[in-house]
């Protein structure tokens, strides 16, 4: 029995320290140009998956443009991933 609460405890509190990372992370401006897999590439090679939100979909559709995104990056077993929160045309 304590065992188990020991257990449910511990999950709780790494719940709570994930959604924190996630929460605080702060916003970032990339340049880079969106390719055909809704991705968006970086003027290093960096490449960052676009998130599924209605600004997201928007810059997916710019395929071949160079943008600027402002929005916060997750990483997750390597793979980086951008929620746009606003962007805007680069010439």
């Amino acid at each position: 029995m304590k065992k188990m609460a020991l257990i449910s405890l511990l999950a709780a509190i790494a719940l709570v320290f994930t959604v924190g990372i996630g929460l605080a992370a702060d916003p970032v401006n990339i340049q880079g140009q969106v390719n055909e897999d809704n991705q968006l590439v970086d003027q290093d090679g960096t490449v960052y998956k676009i998130a599924e939100t209605e600004q997201g979909t928007q810059v997916m559709d710019m395929v071949g443009e160079k943008v600027e995104v402002r929005g916060t990056v997750e990483e997750s077993m390597g793979e980086k991933e951008i929620t746009v929160e606003s962007f805007s045309i680069v010439k």
